[in-house]
């Protein structure tokens, strides 16, 4: 992920992270309120990425969130974009994700 140390601010790095979170969860189907609580995100900013995914919106994105969750590529990349946002809490991030 040394690409996206280079290439993003910390803040650019958290910010895509949960973005890529949300639809990682969505496609998991959490809730709203849980993908809002675990991220950090407001309930409003998941339920926008979920009204665009129900109009067609991010499908390459979303595919590439699928083929890599199921190999646990996407929660090593996740993992290491939000470590600075959840410091202190990333254990618990990587035992929701492996709950999930």
């Amino acid at each position: 992920m040394h690409v996206f140390e280079e290439l993003l601010t910390d803040t650019e790095q958290i910010m895509l992270a949960k973005r890529i979170g949300i639809l990682y969860f969505l496609d998991k189907g959490l809730s709203p309120y849980k993908i809002s609580s675990l991220l950090g995100v407001s309930p409003s900013t998941v339920e926008r990425f979920q009204n665009a995914l129900s109009k067609g919106h991010y499908k390459n994105i979303s595919l590439w969130v699928r083929k890599n969750s199921d190999e646990g590529k996407l929660e090593t990349l996740l993992e290491s974009l939000v470590a600075l946002a959840f410091t202190g809490r990333v254990k618990s991030f990587k035992k929701f994700v492996d709950e999930v």
